[in-house]
């Protein structure tokens, strides 16, 4: 929930990097955390730079 609410505070997608410093977690932490939340997220390369990782929110349409 934390997660998801920090995604939505930034617009609706950020970096990985910026979404686990803010959390204060480890990148082990943080990996298993992104593995359970599969079906809420999406991760895609940054368009700029293809080895850093952009988290996006994914729609609630999508779902329907």
């Amino acid at each position: 929930d934390i997660l998801r609410a920090l995604i939505a505070a930034n617009g609706g997608k950020m970096l990985a990097k910026d979404a686990r410093n803010k959390m204060h977690l480890s990148r082990s932490a943080f990996s298993q955390l992104i593995a359970t939340m599969q079906d809420h997220i999406d991760i895609t390369p940054f368009h700029l730079r293809k080895n850093q990782k952009v988290i996006a929110l994914k729609s609630c349409l999508a779902k329907q």
